[in-house]
């Protein structure tokens, strides 16, 4: 009787015990989920931009469910409305002076396996135009570049909080300037190298972070003559993702772009040799844009 009294009050301790154990466990576990962001749209498994792992799930241990991040995409494509600033580099008094002019950036791009992707983008449409003294002046810009991309390894962080990538590609970019009956043309074609960062903000929302930059051959030409020489390009953007929609995410950012060692009509009168191809330009502004991923 002893006995049998004793194992039943040791029967009723462990279960007790074990009953706290999973209450406290499961207190854990609903603090722990409450701060888990994903980049997925609610409990549906979208396509975004987010570069992750594809096979990198987690266990909703709310749901008691594996459920996978959004999966990257097979195919996307971006449409931006762009308006630039174009920061004037010569001190020359003008009227009508117009430094802000709308312009559109398309991207399309595909997936090569977890670790690729190709992609290719135009920037362009912009045209400035003013009046210095009594001569019209023009100054037109457009960008063309062509990109391969790869994952960097971060280690496999459970929630992906963070991702890195690099890009590789070439870029074209063309920068036509006109002063009264003075005209050139800078044609620059170039390798380019960057890097992105992407920051898990909180579910379905991100910040990325981009640098590129080019080392280009800028194909000078003017009305005496023309000239090969070196120009380089920058490019910086900062943006704010939030995927509204399994397949779409909406983007608003802000954008520099700055190029060196151009021919500029304002600084070669009369476009005779020896040409000056120090000019730099520099554009920035705004970005609005909506990308679908499939």
């Amino acid at each position: 009787m002893r006995f049998t009294a004793g194992f039943n009050r040791l029967r009723l301790f462990c279960s007790v015990f074990v009953a706290l154990g999973l209450w406290a466990n499961g207190l854990l576990q609903a603090n722990d989920c409450a701060d888990c962001p994903r980049p997925h749209y609610e409990y549906e498994p979208g396509r975004n931009l987010y570069w992750h792992d594809p096979n990198c799930s987690w266990v909703d241990r709310c749901q008691s469910d594996d459920l996978p991040v959004a999966q990257a995409p097979a195919i996307y494509s971006e449409v931006a409305l762009m308006p630039l600033f174009r920061d004037q580099q010569y001190a020359t008094a003008a009227t009508g002076e117009t430094e802000f002019d709308a312009g559109i950036r398309a991207t399309v791009g595909a997936a090569l396996g977890d670790w690729y992707k190709v992609e290719a983008s135009y920037l362009g449409d912009y045209s400035w135009s003013d009046t210095v003294g009594s001569d019209p002046f023009t100054h037109d810009f457009r960008s063309l570049e062509l990109n391969l991309r790869r994952r960097v390894q971060l280690g496999r962080q459970r929630y992906c909080r963070g991702e890195v990538s690099f890009l590789l590609g070439a870029r074209y970019l063309k920068i036509e300037e006109t002063l009264g009956t003075d005209f050139t043309s800078n044609e620059m074609i170039g390798g380019q190298i960057g890097l992105q960062a992407q920051f898990l903000m909180q579910p379905r929302a991100w910040i990325d972070f981009q640098l590129k930059g080019v080392i280009a051959q800028n194909g000078i030409s003017l009305s005496a003559g023309s000239e090969d020489v070196t120009a380089f390009v920058g490019d910086l953007s900062l943006v704010y993702n939030y995927q509204f929609a399994p397949a779409w995410t909406f983007q608003a950012g802000y954008n520099a772009i700055w190029v060196t060692g151009l021919a500029l009509a304002s600084e070669n009168s009369g476009g005779s040799a020896p040409f000056d191809h120090t000019g730099r330009s520099v554009y920035h502004g705004p970005s609005l844009s909506l990308v679908w991923a499939h």
